[in-house]
């Protein structure tokens, strides 16, 4: 059931705000308000079906990524610039810890929208999983729900560490300012109660032992031997982050995402190339290839040389640039005027086919039903799947600024 009533979701959303505070003491009463940014009231339905043809793609992508013919493949076609970053860490987890697939339900089954590398609130689902268990006037059918979530997180991120490991650090570009700096505290706290020393740190905070190459959080003069990076400087080409990239090209410290996750999974580049005719034909069976297929949504790089058949189909086609994330800068085609599509000609952009985002709405104390899109994201470690949590949202993309939106729960359907 939905909850309808004005005073059920002010009730729904402090509720959850005395939740965390009793399970999160780290955090202060402010912080809890995430709560009104992140969760939702609102659930979809996934059928049997549609979840099966998920895990059987995530399943098969999973094979690709393993394949050293598609990582030798596609390292021989990676930048000069980006090689030296790229290179692979021995004794390094095998997946991201926090890598993700984005489907939209169509109505030819699910379709992939993206995969991420370092997908944020992952520990905060947990969170939000285990408050719904508590609301029976919410949803308490919830489908996915992981109990043994925050002992898998702990062995992974104990997988990072050797055993004069010191500390971990959670990096990101002024980590104090950014919207989920909330989930670092959680993360740091969660760490510590499973005996990991964790810092949160701005990478120019760091540096490097030039006698041992070692990473070193300046201030405090620890050594960092795994790096939870939480920056979209995938390849780490900003100069702030010099000292990271120096030990992790020396591999003194492991990285999760580490760029080379980034370049095999989650650059645009891999959505044209898994298009192409033959291309995953050279690294998969037949059942793995049309798992994948199944759920692949057309993508073409804007060139010269389409430019003219891209702009009369463009209505049909979202364009993203290469170097995006979190919907920035991106383009539903129907909206798109010459002005932009001069912007989209002049720069690295992708153009991929638009599977509309399923609709679910809402009626709150009588009024006008508000209509609100969605899609599901997949959480997974190798070809585990840890949670799948739907995040609704209104506008062209998915965001944490709708009112009600946020992450959600979801139903089976037989």
């Amino acid at each position: 059931m939905q909850i309808t009533n004005q005073d059920e979701l002010s009730k729904f959303y402090l509720n959850f705000e005395s939740f965390v505070l009793q399970e999160c003491p780290v955090l202060t009463k402010n912080q809890t308000q995430f709560g009104k940014a992140f969760l939702s009231p609102l659930h979809c339905e996934i059928t049997t079906f549609d979840y099966a043809r998920c895990k059987n793609a995530i399943v098969a992508f999973q094979k690709l990524f393993a394949s050293n013919d598609y990582q030798n493949e596609l390292f021989a076609l990676a930048r000069p610039e980006n090689r030296e970053v790229l290179q692979n860490l021995p004794n390094a987890p095998k997946a991201s810890l926090f890598q993700a697939f984005d489907f939209h339900l169509g109505p030819s089954g699910p379709k992939l929208i993206e995969v991420n590398t370092n997908a944020g609130f992952g520990l905060g689902i947990f969170y939000l999983n285990q408050f719904l268990k508590t609301q029976p006037t919410f949803w308490k059918n919830n489908f996915f729900q992981n109990p043994k979530i925050l002992e898998e997180y702990a062995k992974d991120f104990k997988s990072f560490f050797s055993a004069d490991a010191s500390a971990l650090c959670i990096l990101d570009e002024n980590p104090t300012e950014q919207a989920l700096y909330f989930e670092f505290l959680l993360f740091r706290d969660f760490l510590s109660k499973v005996g990991i020393d964790a810092i949160i740190a701005a990478p120019e905070a760091l540096s490097v032992a030039e006698s041992t190459q070692s990473l070193i959080h300046t201030q405090s003069g620890k050594k960092i031997s795994g790096v939870y990076n939480r920056s979209t400087d995938f390849y780490l080409h900003r100069e702030t982050h010099a000292a990271f990239k120096k030990a992790l090209i020396s591999k003194t410290v492991f990285s999760s995402p580490h760029p080379l996750d980034f370049y095999l999974f989650a650059d645009k580049q891999r959505m044209v190339d898994w298009n192409e005719v033959g291309f995953l034909k050279k690294f998969l069976g037949p059942d793995d290839q049309a798992a994948i297929e199944k759920v692949l949504l057309k993508t073409q790089i804007v060139s010269a040389q389409n430019q003219s058949e891209l702009w009369a189909q463009r209505k049909a086609l979202f364009f993203k640039p290469f170097e995006s994330f979190g919907g920035k800068g991106v383009f539903q085609g129907r909206g798109v005027t010459k002005n932009v599509w001069e912007h989209i000609c002049q720069h690295h952009y992708i153009a991929q086919e638009i599977c509309p985002a399923p609709k679910v709405s809402l009626q709150v104390n009588g009024a006008e039903p508000q209509e609100y899109k969605f899609d599901l994201r997949f959480f997974v470690y190798g070809s585990e799947i840890r949670f799948l949590a739907p995040r609704f949202y209104q506008g062209q993309t998915t965001n944490f600024r709708t009112p009600l939106g946020g992450f959600g729960a979801v139903c089976l359907l037989d």
